[in-house]
């Protein structure tokens, strides 16, 4: 029995890695949605609005979806875009914990068939100006929300965290491979 192809709707490479180290064969078609346009927390919603756009054009497609939004202390943080940004990021999170929401969906026939949420807390280490300021030259975590990194030298940033390195990453791993391997795939 054949399966319908599997797209990837993300322009993430870490990802998009993470898909292939585990033998997953997908497409990448990303989905070219305004995220500033979602609520401030709108993981889910930004993760479905990506997964239905991209299903609206391939329906006999299974689409994955997924997005992440990093708060603390009432503050979202996107991604930093600048240094300086990257900097001043840090300087809030560091010595804090602060929350990590990975959302993923698929859909198939622009139907949302799965969905997963990861709310993971993560434990910064304190840190001077001066290591944060090596480390935002080191990792360049310019288009990473938080302004980490966790897949360079971010993981080293954390004295704890709740969740696996997957998730942090971007995929709630575990749950979208038990569904991957539901639907055959």
């Amino acid at each position: 029995m054949t399966h319908p192809p599997l797209i990837l709707a993300s322009q993430s490479a870490i990802r998009a890695t993470i898909l292939q180290q585990h033998g997953i064969k997908f497409d990448i078609v990303p989905a070219s949605i305004d995220e500033r346009s979602f609520g401030e927390l709108d993981a889910p919603g930004l993760a479905k609005a990506k997964a239905l756009h991209i299903s609206a054009k391939y329906p006999t497609h299974w689409v994955i979806g997924a997005d992440q939004i990093c708060h603390f202390n009432g503050t979202v943080f996107h991604k930093p875009v600048t240094i300086d940004n990257a900097i001043h990021t840090l300087q809030q999170l560091e010595g804090n914990t602060h929350t990590l929401l990975t959302a993923a969906c698929m859909a198939h026939n622009n139907h949302i068939i799965w969905e997963d949420l990861d709310d993971i807390k993560l434990t910064m280490r304190q840190l001077s100006l001066n290591k944060i300021k090596a480390y935002v030259a080191t990792d360049m975590p310019l288009q990473s929300c938080g302004a980490y990194c966790y897949e360079k030298n971010g993981k080293k940033l954390f004295t704890h965290v709740t969740h696996p390195t997957e998730s942090i990453q971007g995929l709630p791993l575990n749950q979208l491979l038990k569904e991957l391997l539901k639907l055959g795939k």
